[in-house]
């Protein structure tokens, strides 16, 4: 029986919920010792190391920006906030090392929880938006300190009685896209509560990240781990070759993180119909994005091994669903492009190589880059340069962005309150390009994260622009070989060159006349006569 990627998960899940793992599973996730000490989570640990090779950098930030509009109870949100921060332990975390040098989780209690707030109403009402848009830029580029803490930093922006921003700012290393949709749920729940004279509507949390973390760092040390890695020796053999994008500069000897983003949209008919194409292969809508988004990468780099980033969220259990951590886990793909096989062929080997990914995905990025010695060159990723990611509404784009541009406009309620995601530029980029995109009424939205050191900002608009081009052929033609996909982006950019080219020499030839009609004119009574 052949089963869809959402229902293989699902049925996965189950089995391990219900203790049917495979052979050599330590025991199942649960509470753990209360005067264990708390270990790091790999990646969490991968953070952490990276902090203490280049301290000071902002790079790992994960910045939300929204617009409240309406009558604010700010008392009730630093309450909600309190409130959200005592049920999370990761929320109340620092990171160092003990006196051997080994990293680990150090949790606070909890405690009074003070808002920042920041009153601009004495400002020109003309200035107030653009104030607040550079302290909320510059609150997103703030570096945290691991051990001091906090990890986690919040802020109101008073513009007027009835409008504000708010901000708030998560070290990476506790949080990620989903915990975003976590925090935000709660604190909508709560302060909707408090607003109303009610008490704590929420359940207790079952379990906490450092639950989690110290029941992984036994399962590392089983027989489990060395079975998964070997899984994935096999799949990386050879040590792939990075991909080489064409870049509109040189790639410098150590890249730096300063970066940008562009919003993308892929109209919801399109999205639909690419949905119905791909479930005539058994593939899932993501699937079929990335084999559009590997036609490309094929075209851009004329390689036919594309190793690509892509995130698993690594919630292995229906009690790790409402917690907030670092659980996500961004894992190669190795996709097979070679020869000249039709979009459906290709389209089945991404299907067939995602299923396996998510057969093996709760080994950690940073244990399988130690344990498999890839070659590394200094601030770069190993295994893949760009990455792809489709994005579940548990993401909660709208709320609190998690790097969403300014392609999400629609407003969602805050107790009486309008919420609006507001566009703040980190600066940041982790890799090459990243896409990332999210499933909303409207159609497919999101950003492509890309290194302002390597590209411009219409090169990556491009390559997305291609990968559009593949899907609209496709969804009626998934007999198309990949060849002929190249080729007709091929003769589209030839098109889009002469057209550039013609309306350069328009442009040139306007701007010559303009010369010369300027040389020609009098320039006084006297000279006219």
């Amino acid at each position: 029986m052949s089963l869809s990627p959402a229902k293989r998960d699902l049925l996965a899940r189950m089995l391990r919920e219900k203790g049917a793992g495979r052979p050599g599973d330590t025991q199942p996730l649960g509470p753990r010792a209360a005067d264990a000490s708390v270990p790091l989570y790999p990646n969490q640990e991968g953070l952490w190391f990276i902090d203490q090779l280049k301290p000071g950098e902002a790079n790992y930030n994960v910045p939300g920006t929204v617009r409240l509009r309406g009558a604010l109870d700010v008392a009730a949100l630093e309450r909600a906030l309190g409130a959200v921060v005592a049920r999370h332990e990761s929320l109340r975390t620092t990171l160092d090392a003990d006196a051997d040098g080994t990293p680990h989780q150090i949790i606070a209690a909890p405690t009074a929880f003070e808002l920042d707030v920041v009153d601009l109403t004495g400002h020109p009402a003309t200035e107030r938006r653009a104030e607040a848009t550079r302290l909320a830029e510059e609150e997103a580029r703030t570096p945290f300190d691991l051990a001091t803490g906090p990890l986690m930093r919040a802020r109101l922006i008073r513009l007027a009685a009835d409008d504000h921003v708010f901000l708030v700012n998560f070290f990476h290393g506790i949080t990620d896209g989903v915990s975003m949709g976590v925090f935000s749920r709660e604190l909508h729940a709560l302060y909707a509560a408090f607003i109303a004279g009610q008490p704590d509507p929420l359940p207790p949390v079952p379990l906490q990240y450092g639950d989690f973390a110290a029941w992984h760092a036994a399962r590392e040390r089983s027989p489990w781990l060395e079975r998964e890695v070997d899984a994935w020796r096999t799949r990386l053999a050879g040590d792939p070759a990075p991909l080489e994008l064409p870049t509109d500069r040189p790639r410098p000897p150590v890249r730096s993180y300063a970066g940008a983003h562009e919003a993308l949209v892929i109209p919801r008919d399109l999205a639909d119909r690419t949905q119905t194409m791909a479930r005539t292969v058994n593939a899932s809508l993501y699937q079929a994005l990335l084999a559009a988004y590997a036609v490309v990468l094929r075209r851009a780099t004329k390689q036919t091994d594309l190793c690509i980033g892509s995130t698993f969220g690594n919630r292995n259990t229906r009690d790790l669903e409402a917690v907030i951590g670092f659980f996500a886990n961004t894992l190669p793909l190795r996709i097979d492009a070679s020869g000249d096989p039709t979009f459906a062929e290709l389209l089945a080997r991404v299907r067939d190589v995602n299923l396996e990914a998510h057969d093996h995905h709760e080994v950690p990025f940073t244990t399988l880059v130690k344990r498999l010695r890839p070659e590394r060159n200094l601030g770069e990723n190993p295994f893949y340069r760009v990455v792809f990611d489709y994005l579940t509404p548990d993401h909660n784009p709208a709320v609190y962005g998690y790097g969403l541009r300014s392609t999400v406009r629609e407003s969602v309620k805050l107790g009486p309150v309008d919420v609006t995601p507001m566009d703040v530029e980190c600066g940041v980029s982790r890799f090459d390009i990243a896409v990332f995109l999210w499933d909303m009424p409207d159609g497919l939205v999101g950003t492509i994260e890309y290194s302002t050191e390597l590209f411009e900002a219409a090169t990556v608009r491009r390559l997305f622009e291609c990968m559009e081009q593949v899907l609209r052929t496709v969804i009626d033609a998934p007999d198309t070989r990949v060849g002929a996909l190249i080729a007709a982006i091929d003769e589209t950019e030839r098109t889009h060159d002469a057209e550039r080219e013609a309306s350069a020499k328009q442009s040139m030839r306007a701007k010559l006349g303009r010369v010369r009609r300027r040389a020609i004119r009098p320039s006084s009574p006297e000279q006219s006569s």
